[in-house]
């Protein structure tokens, strides 16, 4: 039978991550996402690289009363199991 166990240890989780934003032409902007994490612990499946990139625009029409925001979004994981 296998039953389900809790992990009796500490799982410790630490990270790093690097953003940057910009607006260009006052519309269209561009958002990228870093992130690098480790568990320690081979219980826990992480991917260790993560990434992601937005590319959208941004902008009022009918004299201000409606703002819209269009865009797409691009994400990579590394592999983990």
């Amino acid at each position: 039978n296998a039953y389900p166990m809790q992990l009796n240890e500490q799982v410790a989780n630490a990270a790093f991550k690097v953003q940057a934003s910009h607006v260009f032409f006052k519309h269209l902007g561009l958002n990228l996402k870093y992130t690098f994490q480790s568990a320690g612990t081979p219980y826990i499946s992480l991917p260790e690289h993560m990434g992601q990139a937005s590319l959208f625009y941004t902008g009022n029409l009918f004299r201000n009363n409606l703002n819209l925001s269009i865009g797409g979004d691009i994400e990579y994981f590394s592999e983990f199991t």
